[in-house]
């Protein structure tokens, strides 16, 4: 990608990102210079991204509201992620899925085992990794031994496998009482028998790794035991919940960092990039309107994630209502839903304005579309629609 090393203050006002206190700016700007000469390079590369996971590590963004030295709230963690991802979105990823690894298990209840993941965490620059949802997923198995856990099996994704340093790892664990039960374990990342395969062939988000992982008679100590939890026993303690739509919001982080991305890259094409010379197409009122329009929904977008940002941080300062976090899923799920649609428009359309010139490889617009809609493909976006409908008019499912 040949666009300047532009700072985000020195776009439009309209293609700014979330507001940050200057020492995160810097931190972001950073790590975006770090990232951004070879992005496109790394791509087409593929494999481990131990590149990306030292530019996080050097510039403190391992670091989160979780520790001293973090950025103070995870809406100020989120836009950090969201600057990082106008840049390069499988990092931001992988920082993301990190810090929300490292969340799930401080609201897990299990305040011995979190203080110590975040105390080594903070030490050793480690970077979570996890295989958190069983349903879908190439079933593993969990036999309590003496002493721990065995762990033998299978999981198909696993976002930040190929550099992980702890994983978080849950499956099925059941009862006769309780047949959907799981368990939830610490898992070394450099255990024996925990073999990371390098597997992941999606046409976008490339470089967040997310790989299958084989699980061979690896070893857990009762130490690293998390949780129990169940599926049947009625819904997850409220000091558990925020976990879920956090997860879900940082999606929605990253998403508003690729609209903002590929409309400054599309803002330094135009404007002739390093070659100082106006693209022709500026002056067309066509590609003002589609760029008006897109620049639009990214303020949208932006607004919504003032909010439910902030709803977030009160609900983690102040939790235990249940009607709180109630709130809040059905906040973040509204914001999400529409999200998704947003930033495969804005990556789509785009083209429209840079025209057959800027649809080149080497121009960068392409990787913007495809970690767009590969991630959106992740959830059912009908089913999503359909059960804010079932809230909003207060129906039972069937």
């Amino acid at each position: 990608m040949n666009a300047p090393a532009r700072p985000a203050a020195d776009y439009p006002y309209l293609l700014r990102g979330l507001d940050l206190p200057d020492h995160l700016t810097a931190r972001a700007e950073a790590a975006k210079a770090a990232l951004r000469p070879d992005v496109d390079a790394r791509e087409v590369a593929g494999g481990a991204p131990e590149f990306e996971k030292q530019v996080l590590r050097d510039n403190g963004l391992l670091i989160g509201p979780w520790a001293d030295g973090g950025p103070e709230t995870w809406g100020e963690l989120y836009g950090v992620l969201a600057e990082v991802g106008t840049v390069d979105p499988s990092a931001a990823w992988l920082a993301g899925y990190h810090h929300q690894h490292v969340l799930l298990l401080i609201e897990s209840g299990n305040e011995a085992l979190a203080q110590w993941a975040v105390r080594e965490t903070v030490a050793n620059g480690w970077l979570w990794s996890g295989a958190n949802h069983p349903s879908g997923q190439s079933e593993s198995t969990v036999v309590q031994v003496e002493g721990g856990w065995l762990l033998n099996g299978r999981k198909d994704f696993a976002t930040g496998s190929l550099v992980g340093d702890q994983f978080i790892i849950q499956e099925r664990f059941p009862t006769e009482a309780e047949p959907k039960r799981r368990v939830a374990l610490v898992v070394d990342g450099h255990s024996p028998g925990l073999v990371p395969l390098n597997n992941w062939e999606g046409i976008g988000i490339v470089r967040s790794s997310s790989n299958s992982i084989e699980l061979r008679d690896v070893f857990v100590p009762e130490s690293k035991f998390i949780k129990f939890s169940s599926l049947e026993s009625g819904p997850p303690l409220v000091s558990e919940t925020a976990a879920s739509p956090a997860f879900q919001l940082m999606f929605v982080n990253v998403y508003l960092g690729i609209v903002i991305g590929v409309l400054r890259r599309a803002y330094d094409f135009l404007h002739g990039d390093n070659a100082g010379q106006p693209d022709r197409r500026l002056s067309l009122s066509q590609v003002q309107e589609i760029f008006g329009e897109l620049v639009g929904q990214a303020g949208l977008l932006r607004s919504g994630l003032l909010y439910a940002n902030e709803s977030l941080d009160r609900y983690l300062k102040a939790p235990g209502d249940a009607r709180a976090v109630d709130r809040l899923n059905l906040d973040v799920a509204a914001l999400k839903t529409p999200a998704h649609q947003i930033v495969v428009d804005a990556t789509t359309k785009i083209f429209e304005t840079v025209g057959s010139r800027g649809a080149v490889n080497s121009t960068g617009f392409d990787r913007y579309w495809r970690d767009a809609r590969h991630h959106t493909l992740h959830g059912e976006q009908r089913a999503a629609y359909r059960n804010l409908g079932v809230h909003a008019l207060a129906v039972s499912q069937p």
